[in-house]
């Protein structure tokens, strides 16, 4: 999934971006669940505000 799924759909580009995580403590699940979807999140920004600074010719965190 990791190494060949993931990056092929989201090298196709239709279906949005994905992700892969393997959630085995079946307590844990809710909070590991959460920790992911943040840090997922927080890549795609930190990906994104580069792109918006040069953009807007500054840095978007200061505004």
């Amino acid at each position: 999934m990791e190494t060949y799924w993931v990056p092929g759909v989201n090298n196709h580009g239709h279906y949005g971006r994905w992700a892969f995580a393997e959630f085995t403590e079946v307590y844990q699940i809710e909070a590991d669940f959460e920790a992911k979807v943040e840090e997922e999140f927080n890549k795609m920004i930190n990906q994104v505000l580069p792109k918006l600074s040069d953009f807007w010719g500054r840095d978007v965190l200061k505004s």
